[in-house]
């Protein structure tokens, strides 16, 4: 997680978050922790996940 590759940890937290963006206290939950925000900014975004998620 932050790091400049994918890790183990990152894959365990991508549905996790993916199920969490669903719900409406997403935005409020997230915007507290503004490392995990950015993480799932970064993330969210990699063509693999996009792929994924959809």
């Amino acid at each position: 997680m932050l790091g400049d590759e994918l890790s183990i940890a990152d894959f365990y937290l991508i549905p996790v978050f993916t199920y969490l963006s669903q719900a409406p206290e997403d935005e409020a939950t997230i915007a507290r922790t503004s490392k995990l925000q950015t993480w799932w900014n970064e993330v969210s975004q990699l063509p693999s996940v996009k792929k994924v998620c959809a």
